[in-house]
């Protein structure tokens, strides 16, 4: 319910109006009652900026004028001579007055020039006059708990409590806001609690000590505030109107300060002021465009019951947590979903497009793991395959299959008798023909780039998880069918008897096997998966994406040498492949290049240090013994008086913080890297590593 007026509403107190009164006691009719006229008074007195109604004496009002008079109105005079005193303060002007709650005769007056005036009415002349010190007092009103004390806020964010007994100083002062202080209000139902709030967008809740002030309470809003009101009945609820740029009132209750409990939207113009009104959950307010509205609390716009009752979010390793509202009923289709609110996918309206949406998943070792595996390893000094044997065992007891179905591939491969260094060139040698083959027949724009070069760059994709669930199958319980093949796929010319390296070459040129054209990590995936029934001491027989695969013996070398790079560059589990490489001996040294295998032992190395596995450690770098610094000899014999002025200079010490990177092992002082990684994110020699500096 409103009325509209024809004038502008600067101010409001309950139940009345500047120059008009209201029964509002019908929310649905409200009727007007006076209208005040001042009658011989000076038309000035009808423009007001603030009213205050007396507490006990309901038929006196208090209102400061636009000219900066106070003028009292007794409503139970004629309506002709209504004004029962105008007080006039001496180069003052008024702009706020407050009545105290219990004393009738008290009166607060705000002055635009920086004072306070206290009123006895029972006197001609103010009191006492109270000056702020050149900040602007933009509110004022007494304490409910008591009958000498008020407080007023200022445009310095500063609150001061004055005692009327002794006004030339301050009881207490304090900061309450970043900026001007624009409203201060007692909570009426606990004692000693009093809201501010300010210009920065914060309603504070503070309890009043006679030592010092303790914030309680913070309130943040989205506009200024202009007006806060404690609610009479609900001693946690308090209301606020914007400064200008919004038209709402918003009810908050200071036990949840995120969110307000009520929004009253009903204005259309700034809300110059509001008042609750006495044993109701109701406010009146007043806007600048005349409008006097009742609104109802319980009525309002209430955000915290449009809010989502759904919330999701992701774990590190994949979990999901949720948090949703418990239904009493059933879902509309019928369907009881009383035991789990996890329910299957509909075909109706869900469409499973791709079986291999997990297949991203990375799984890393964990420290504790990697503590594990380099204290029970077998690096060297045992008979290979029992190496190998026990290896896989540490992996499978860490749930790590992926890791111990490798160390049994590489059993098996040496068991067959295919594990050699002669094996190896041929195999290197086939690959490299085939590749010059395939350019001159197709004429292709890759250079000299060899096939092995482009499947380790394509060797980034990951693994299914469905390989988790997978069983290793020992040679002992193989089926005697996995070991045959049908006759279409026996090549006796293949197994190169009585042929040369150069024939075989050749040969195999004509007949490239097809998983070379294959991304690595699907054929690694079905290897690992299915390697119990798939293996055989010539070849290894595998179905991808429907394609039959067939790696023969002379292919075991490369996929071993793509399996030890898999682990390091696309695994990060340079542990692995360091452990691969020392247990393979000189054949792990002619898979892996001289510089790789120094990058990969150093960094495995230095993790192994920061875990405290200094013995591991000491046996890694005693295996390597290509890394510099290890052998001491390297100057034996150089007269350093006739070395380069470049290499005596770094026979010097290095002062300073020195790091380098792990991958690519390259560094430099820590001043320089980090100037160095504020504008690049690559490594500063020029690799093309991506270093990452943190």
């Amino acid at each position: 319910m409103q009325i509209q007026f024809e004038c502008q509403i600067n101010a409001l107190s309950f139940n009345s109006r500047v120059l008009k009164i209201v029964d509002v006691s019908d929310e649905k009719n409200f009727r007007e009652l006076h209208s005040l006229k001042v009658g011989d008074q000076p038309r000035s007195l009808a423009s007001s900026l603030d009213v205050s109604w007396n507490k006990v004496e309901v038929n006196r009002i208090a209102t400061a004028t636009g000219t900066g008079y106070i003028a009292l109105w007794n409503l139970s005079r004629s309506e002709v001579n209504r004004v029962e005193r105008i007080i006039r303060p001496k180069q003052q002007y008024a702009m706020k007055v407050c009545f105290h709650h219990s004393k009738p005769n008290y009166l607060l007056s705000a002055t635009r020039d920086d004072c306070v005036l206290f009123f006895d009415l029972r006197q001609e002349r103010s009191a006492f006059t109270f000056e702020n010190g050149g900040a602007h007092v933009r509110d004022v009103k007494f304490a409910y708990n008591s009958h000498i004390l008020f407080a007023l806020a200022d445009d310095n964010g500063m609150v001061k409590f004055l005692d009327v007994r002794k006004p030339a100083k301050p009881v207490q002062l304090f900061t309450a806001h970043g900026g001007p202080v624009l409203s201060l209000d007692f909570n009426p139902l606990v004692e000693n609690i009093f809201a501010t709030g300010g210009r920065d967008k914060i309603i504070q809740i503070w309890e009043y000590q006679s030592t010092k002030t303790k914030l309680e309470d913070s309130i943040i809003t989205s506009a200024p505030v202009g007006q806060i009101h404690w609610n009479p009945l609900e001693r946690t609820q308090i209301a606020s109107s914007t400064l200008t740029t919004d038209f709402e009132i918003q009810v908050w209750d200071i036990r949840r300060p995120c969110l307000p409990y009520a929004v009253l939207l009903e204005h259309t113009s700034p809300v110059k002021g509001f008042q609750w009104k006495p044993n109701s959950d109701s406010l009146l307010s007043a806007s600048t465009n005349g409008s006097l509205i009742w609104n109802n609390v319980k009525n309002a716009y209430q955000p915290c019951k449009h809010l989502s009752p759904v919330a999701i979010n992701f774990r590190i390793n994949g979990d999901i947590l949720y948090k949703l509202e418990v239904a009493s009923s059933t879902a509309d289709d019928g369907e009881d979903r009383s035991s789990s609110y996890f329910v299957g996918p509909r075909k109706s309206c869900f469409h499973l497009l791709n079986n291999q949406f997990y297949k991203n998943k990375k799984t890393y070792i964990t420290p504790a793991q990697f503590k594990i595996f380099a204290e029970e390893y077998h690096l060297t000094d045992y008979c290979f395959p029992d190496l190998c044997q026990h290896n896989a065992n540490v992996a499978l007891k860490l749930k790590r299959r992926r890791e111990s179905h490798t160390w049994l591939m590489l059993k098996d491969f040496y068991i067959s008798g295919h594990l050699t260094l002669v094996n190896f060139r041929r195999a290197c040698l086939r690959t490299k023909e085939s590749y010059q083959g395939s350019s001159e027949s197709t004429q292709s724009d890759q250079g000299d780039q060899s096939e092995h070069d482009h499947f380790i760059a394509c060797f980034g994709r990951l693994f299914d998880d469905d390989f988790e669930r997978e069983t290793y199958a020992p040679p002992s319980a193989r089926r005697p069918e996995d070991e045959k093949l049908p006759d279409s796929e026996i090549d006796v010319s293949s197994e190169g008897f009585g042929a040369t390296e150069e024939t075989l070459a050749k040969q195999q040129c004509r007949d490239e096997s097809a998983w070379l054209k294959m991304d690595f990590d699907l054929i690694f995936n079905q290897l690992t998966r299915s390697w119990g029934s798939s293996y055989n001491s010539h070849f290894i027989h595998l179905t991808v994406d429907g394609n039959l695969i067939i790696i023969r013996w002379f292919d075991y070398m490369l996929l071993l040498k793509k399996i030890i790079h898999h682990f390091v560059e696309n695994r990060a589990n340079v542990q692995m492949g360091s452990t691969m490489v020392l247990s393979l001996g000189k054949l792990g040294k002619a898979m892996v290049r001289k510089e790789t295998k120094t990058e990969w032992l150093l960094a495995y190395a230095e993790l192994l240090r920061r875990c405290e596995q200094y013995c591991t450690a000491a046996e890694v770098m005693k295996r390597c013994p290509t890394i510099p610094y290890r052998n001491p000899s390297i100057w034996q014999g150089l007269d350093l008086q006739y070395l380069p002025a470049a290499i005596a200079e770094l026979l010097k010490t290095i002062r300073g913080l020195f790091i380098w990177c792990p991958g690519c092992m390259h560094g430099g002082h820590l001043n320089h890297i980090e100037r160095w990684f504020r504008s690049h994110n690559s490594c500063p020699t020029g690799c093309g590593h991506k270093c990452i500096y943190d």
